[in-house]
């Protein structure tokens, strides 16, 4: 059972134009933004690389995600080519085990579009269109590691 929404992600073309129209113009942020290194994932099963920049703030307790990619195929450059302005591209929820959701979602007939890890948090995108207009993403958060208790 879904507890909440955890974050939206939007796809942008340009970072910096969509960042400047939230905060000064909407009210929103502000954004902190990260590039990152090139990342490889599974795409329609197959390995791809890709690159992104990411921008996150936060909306009354829930992750606004701001995508642009840098180069390479992804879900997000994906969407981009059907969606030259950028929107919404995902809801995301936070999961405690990523394998048993996505086999939970794929019994029902929901489509894994692409899986892969960043810095060491497993994610995966699902093609939940059909049920509810948008992907899904599935994030499974690092295990923290166990403090020994000293005796």
């Amino acid at each position: 059972m879904i507890e909440k929404i955890s974050q939206i992600g939007i796809v942008v073309p340009d970072m910096e134009k969509t960042i400047k129209f939230f905060e000064e113009v909407m009210g929103l942020g502000p954004f902190n933004v990260l590039p990152r290194e090139a990342e490889t994932c599974e795409l329609h099963g197959k390995q791809t690389s890709f690159q992104l920049k990411t921008g996150f703030a936060f909306l009354s307790g829930i992750q606004l995600e701001l995508i642009q990619v840098i180069n390479g195929k992804s879900a997000h450059s994906e969407f981009l080519e059907k969606n030259p302005n950028g929107g919404i591209h995902h809801i995301a929820i936070y999961v405690e085990d990523l394998e048993s959701e996505v086999q939970k979602y794929s019994i029902a007939g929901v489509e894994l579009i692409a899986r892969g890890e960043y810095m060491r948090t497993k994610w995966a995108y699902l093609d939940s269109t059909k049920q509810s207009g948008l992907l899904l993403e599935l994030i499974e958060l690092p295990k923290r590691k166990k403090k020994k208790k000293d005796n």
